[in-house]
């Protein structure tokens, strides 16, 4: 082989070489540390990086030592960054890949977006308004229904669920492995309700049923400033007690002699006793000082 060709062999070697190093895929790797201005570490700074020509996007989240790491496979070595987390300035920057580096770093220094307002002191005298327990008004809203326990069951007697369910558009939800009732109204589930006693929140579930209160339901409160719930209001209101004095006695008897049944239900023994004893009384200890109600 002669000189010439033997150059010109070796020529295209390196040529075939050099295009295929050229060829292979680089990664970028994008490393860096977040300080406050006090050059303190910044956690959870969300760092966005995005490719200049390509615009292929990708974030990362500082650590507590305020370090991130972002990786490109086939990265073309100049990028955006974007730094943002509340409380501080918006960062951009850009960063590009100088030489054959391994790693491009991309330090930042964030500054403070909070700002400080002079200290000022609000006086100013109201008069407390007390809830009145005594209102009878319906509610702006219009939809609150009294609750009673006419048409209940003995054993039902005193459930809040059980008196919402007879109520056009309420269902009762049964309790199961011993758990209370709950109803659904518009179809949503029972812990979707609300309970207030005396105007606080309450897990009551039953009452007496010969409490001295008023029970009301609202399927739909119109008050914003009742939150937590998204279903109805159940509403309970002690009656204050007065210088007039009442006694109540109540009593509900279910016995084998005054139920009827067929033979069948007879001989597998479905007749039950049930008794139920109740009352309340109210009434002034001092006259126009103290009154009690039980």
């Amino acid at each position: 082989m002669s000189p010439s060709r033997s150059a010109l062999v070796a020529s295209l070697c390196v040529m075939t070489l050099a295009s295929a190093l050229s060829a292979q895929p680089s990664t970028d790797v994008i490393r860096g540390r977040v300080t406050n201005p006090d050059a303190q570490p910044v956690p959870g700074v969300e760092v966005r990086a995005t490719s200049y020509a390509g615009s292929v996007t990708k974030t990362a989240t500082t650590d507590n030592g305020g370090r991130f790491t972002i990786v490109f496979i086939n990265g073309e070595g100049d990028y955006w960054l974007d730094f943002r987390k509340l409380g501080f300035a918006p960062k951009r920057f850009e960063i590009k890949k100088v030489g054959d580096e391994a790693v491009m770093l991309a330090d930042a220094r964030l500054s403070s977006a909070i700002v400080a307002i002079d200290g000022m002191t609000i006086t100013g005298e109201r008069t407390r308004a007390l809830p009145n327990r005594n209102a009878k008004d319906a509610d702006a809203g219009g939809g609150e229904r009294p609750l009673t326990t006419n048409g209940l069951f003995p054993d039902q007697a005193g459930s809040l669920a059980a008196m919402a369910a007879g109520i056009a558009g309420f269902q009762l939800v049964p309790g199961l492995d011993g758990a209370p009732d709950m109803y659904s109204v518009l179809g949503l589930t029972g812990d979707q309700n609300n309970v207030t006693f005396n105007g606080l929140g309450s897990g009551v579930s039953a009452l007496p049923p010969d409490v001295l209160a008023t029970t009301s339901i609202n399927p739909y409160p119109f008050d914003v400033s009742k939150g937590g719930f998204s279903g109805a209001q159940i509403t309970i209101q002690t009656i204050p007690g007065s210088n007039f004095s009442r006694r109540a006695l109540s009593n509900a008897t279910i016995a084998p002699q005054l139920e009827w049944t067929d033979q069948t239900a007879a001989a597998q023994a479905q007749k039950y006793t049930n008794v139920r004893i109740g009352g309340n009384a109210a009434g002034p200890i001092t006259y126009s000082l103290t009154v009690a109600h039980t």
